[in-house]
């Protein structure tokens, strides 16, 4: 059994990242299946003024060189603030 795809939305905080890497661990082991991180990505929104580094340095997943849009081959899709 596997999943697909997925999404994680979490705040730009350093602990509540751990925590989610940390859970991430737990499933593995009592399920033996394991997040492939060679195939995950980051997508900050808003993020302008977080030390993405930083507070990423858990994941060794390599961050984006830009932010949102993010543009998927059958839509776009925008953050704009009102």
């Amino acid at each position: 059994m596997f999943a697909d795809a997925g999404a994680i939305l979490i705040n730009t905080v350093k602990d509540e990242v751990r925590i989610i890497q940390e859970l991430l661990n737990s499933f593995g082991k009592a399920s033996g299946l394991a997040t492939n991180l060679s195939k995950s990505a980051v997508f900050p929104i808003r993020c302008e003024n977080v030390d993405l580094t930083d507070v990423m340095s858990h994941f060794q997943i390599p961050l984006p060189s830009q932010n949102f849009p993010l543009h998927i081959p059958w839509t776009s899709i925008t953050c704009s603030a009102n």
